[in-house]
């Protein structure tokens, strides 16, 4: 949305970045020597705007090095996002991400229930695994500065146009409405397990979440808990 006006990036320096977030998670690094990173990170980008989901687990760090930064957080559906993560990790294993899929899921799959064994069958992770990461992922990046941090449902970006140059402080006109990432040929393991026992899963671990984000869905999860 903000490529064609603005120095902006995807994800640069893929395994880097993930090798610093990694690091920073299992204490490999302190907080100066995270902070020393980023800013040399930072100036050998030189961007102005960065889409990049890891970054997420050191968001405060992130606040803390560039205090004038602004931050928008997408936020999906438990439901939805669940589909999409299943599919992307059953069809695509890009080499750059290996290592932080097993770090942040491989590695911490424990198991399945017996009512969701056709996740095996697909080469994918429990849904506790799954739903696990969302929730933690939310929680620090939901934990930003409210003064510095736009929320904006993925559902909703195209009618957010002004909202977000009005946050930012730029002309609405040199940002582009999104491009939804059409996916053919999907899986739908989901269906594949009895609904009481995904809408569970998903209460168990995102229930504050559907409850201060998407407070029309509490009933339906919530009556499988």
């Amino acid at each position: 949305m903000l490529q064609t006006s603005y120095r902006s990036a995807h994800e640069p320096e893929t395994e880097a970045t993930n090798q610093m977030v990694i690091d920073w998670l299992n204490q490999s690094i302190d907080q100066p020597e995270l902070q020393r990173r980023l800013i040399e990170r930072d100036q050998r980008l030189n961007l102005e705007v960065e889409s990049a989901h890891p970054l997420g687990y050191i968001s405060h760090t992130l606040a803390d090095c560039f205090p004038t930064s602004k931050f928008i957080i997408t936020i999906r559906e438990p439901y939805s996002w669940l589909e999409s993560r299943l599919n992307f990790h059953h069809k695509f294993h890009p080499p750059a991400w290996e290592q932080y899929r097993d770090f942040f899921w491989t590695s911490r799959h424990t198991g399945y229930a017996p009512e969701e064994s056709c996740l095996e069958t697909y080469g994918l992770c429990s849904l506790d695994t799954y739903l696990h990461q969302y929730a933690d992922h939310y929680s620090r990046v939901l934990s930003l500065p409210k003064y510095r941090s736009l929320l904006i449902r993925t559902s909703e970006i195209n009618t957010s146009i002004a909202v977000i140059a009005g946050f930012l402080g730029v002309d609405r006109k040199t940002i582009e409405p999104s491009h939804s990432n059409q996916n053919s040929n999907k899986i739908e393991p989901l269906k594949e397990i009895e609904p009481g026992f995904v809408d569970a899963k998903i209460w168990q671990h995102c229930n504050k979440i559907i409850t201060q984000y998407f407070p029309e869905q509490i009933h339906r999860y919530k009556q499988q808990h």
